[in-house]
């Protein structure tokens, strides 16, 4: 018992929103997804709430759904681990936003440890083309990316996607064609095969 009551308890993923706007989106969310929110999506209400259960970390972030929206999203979750260091951040970028290699430049130099992205919310396929320089820039620049992976019956569907996603950009950085991309694109056909022949796993 003594053991079990070191260990830390982490929340390892928390969207947190300003104050001005929490409870907009925070209802954005509820009404997305059709289920009641009981919390307003602040920072302060997301360690409130921790602290009743014992939490002591939290990997905190947000979801870009415009491209115009990433700079203000990685400023603010840089600000609230500044001034909570229970927080870990993960930034947001989005496959539209016109400088991807600078903002990730931006998001390590910031300090935040990875990036969210969130496909239903942003619109885009995880193996969309559009995508791949994200993965690329993060690859090279060490920075995880947690996915949201689908809801229910589409987790396997897009976990797929995910894994298609990594070949074709594992294919690109290696030939640097666009012609690999589109070959690499008909594995699509062979997706019966992970549902038998897992090979990776979501968490």
């Amino acid at each position: 018992m003594a053991e079990i009551q070191k260990l830390i308890i982490a929340d390892a993923h928390a969207h947190i929103f300003p104050g001005k706007i929490a409870e907009k989106a925070v209802g954005a969310i509820g009404a997305f997804y059709s289920i009641p929110m009981q919390h307003p999506g602040s920072p302060e209400a997301l360690l409130e709430s921790g602290r009743a259960i014992g939490v002591r970390k939290y990997l905190v972030c947000s979801t870009a759904t415009r491209p115009g929206q990433v700079v203000s999203i990685n400023d603010f979750i840089r600000e609230s681990c500044a001034v909570h260091p229970e927080f870990v951040g993960f930034g947001t970028l989005h496959p539209s936003f016109p400088d991807i290699p600078g903002e990730i430049r931006r998001i390590r130099e910031m300090g935040l440890r990875g990036v969210k992205l969130h496909p239903d919310f942003q619109q885009f396929s995880i193996d969309d083309p559009a995508a791949f320089p994200i993965y690329e820039g993060c690859a090279e620049g060490g920075l995880p990316i947690l996915f949201h992976t689908g809801d229910g019956t589409e987790l396997m569907e897009n976990t797929f996607d995910l894994y298609l996603a990594y070949c074709c950009a594992r294919q690109r950085r290696k030939h640097n064609s666009s012609q690999r991309i589109a070959k690499c694109r008909t594995i699509t056909s062979l997706k019966r095969l992970n549902y038998k022949f897992p090979i990776f796993f979501v968490i």
